[in-house]
């Protein structure tokens, strides 16, 4: 992939992932300082609960079987 793309589009692509990533990382610390893991926690059990009721429903046998 060097040999087609070059050295410059892979150094400008690990800026570009390095850069997005420490901007992100930096913004979900600064999130979590001032709202903490409440909001995250109550979104998984909202999930849990609409995923139980699909599978007791039966909604979900078809795509769980073709796995």
């Amino acid at each position: 992939m060097i040999a087609e793309f070059g050295v410059g589009s892979l150094v400008w692509g690990f800026a570009a992932a390095t850069l997005s990533a420490g901007l992100s990382v930096r913004w979900f610390i600064s999130f979590l300082t001032r709202r903490g893991l409440a909001a995250f926690g109550w979104y998984r059990l909202v999930i849990a609960v609409v995923l139980a009721v699909l599978l007791l429903a039966g909604a979900l046998e078809e795509t769980l079987a073709t796995r």
